[in-house]
């Protein structure tokens, strides 16, 4: 029988690979982490991207125009029910796209799948909005 916490602590040590690659701006350090047919829905709910090549495309076009300046996750909440897991955060950043900095927060919601090679996200979405001006600044830079 699996150990709960131990699948936990996968789960969470995948979401820290993950978000450390693109924060670091080499989203293909995620890739062994995202199932084949990975799908991972935009805000909204009104467009999806299918498949890994797709998914890792779009995290590198996002890094490749924008700066991180700040990137704070919220510790995550994760529930596993045998093979499936559902991981959620809030999360708080600032980036920088052609000079104009940008703050949001939003929360990522990502469900895995335990293969023989080890957890794998299967679907991904986030929501997000921007912070209000009085808003504390988004934290530390670099903390997946």
């Amino acid at each position: 029988m699996a150990d709960p916490d131990a699948d936990q602590d996968a789960v969470r040590a995948a979401l820290e690979t993950i978000n450390r690659a693109w924060i670091e701006g080499r989203p293909a350090g995620m890739r062994d982490l995202l199932d084949d047919r990975v799908v991972m829905v935009q805000p909204g709910f009104n467009q999806s991207l299918a498949g890994r090549d797709a998914c890792l495309a779009s995290y590198q076009e996002f890094v490749s125009q924008a700066t991180i300046d700040r990137y704070t996750p919220a510790e995550p909440f994760i529930q596993v029910w045998g093979d499936t897991a559902v991981a959620w955060f809030a999360w708080t950043m600032a980036y920088t796209i052609g000079g104009r900095t940008s703050r949001e927060r939003g929360h990522d919601v990502f469900v895995f799948r335990r293969t023989p090679a080890g957890w794998r996200a299967v679907w991904r979405t986030l929501t997000a909005e921007p912070l209000p001006p009085d808003a504390p600044p988004a934290g530390p830079p670099d903390r997946p």
